[in-house]
C-alpha cells in the first residue's frame, strides 16, 4: 500500500466494500430509540468512600515505611562509607610517617 496513493486507495476499498442500502423502517427504529427514555443502571457501593479512605491510608503508611526504610540504608551507607574513609586516611597517615622516618634515618628532610 505503501506505494498506492489515497485516491487509489479510496477506490480499491469502494470497490470491496459496495454500499449497501439500510432496511426498512430502520431510521423510524433508531429515532424511536433515542427519544425513548431509558433507565441507567447503577451499581452503588453503600461502603465505597470507607473502602477507599482505607486503602488511601494503608497506601500513605507503606510509602512512609519504604521511605522512612531507604533513608536508614542511607544512613547506613554514608556512615560505612566515612569510617572506611576514616580508617583509610589513618592507614595513610601511618604510611606516611613510617616513610618520613626511613628518609629521616637516611638522612633526607621533607621539611623546606
Amino acid at each position: 500500500m505503501s506505494e498506492m496513493n489515497q485516491d487509489e486507495f479510496d477506490q480499491e476499498l469502494a470497490r470491496m466494500l459496495p454500499r449497501v442500502d439500510a432496511p426498512q423502517g430502520f431510521a423510524a427504529k433508531v429515532m424511536a430509540a433515542a427519544e425513548a427514555p431509558k433507565k441507567a443502571k447503577v451499581i452503588a457501593f453503600p461502603h465505597i468512600r470507607t473502602w477507599a479512605t482505607g486503602a488511601i491510608a494503608a497506601g500513605v503508611i507503606v510509602g512512609a515505611l519504604a521511605v522512612g526504610d531507604v533513608h536508614i540504608r542511607h544512613e547506613q551507607q554514608r556512615a560505612e562509607a566515612q569510617r572506611q574513609f576514616d580508617a583509610a586516611t589513618q592507614i595513610t597517615d601511618r604510611a606516611m610517617e613510617h616513610a618520613r622516618q626511613q628518609l629521616a634515618k637516611a638522612g633526607i628532610s621533607l621539611e623546606e
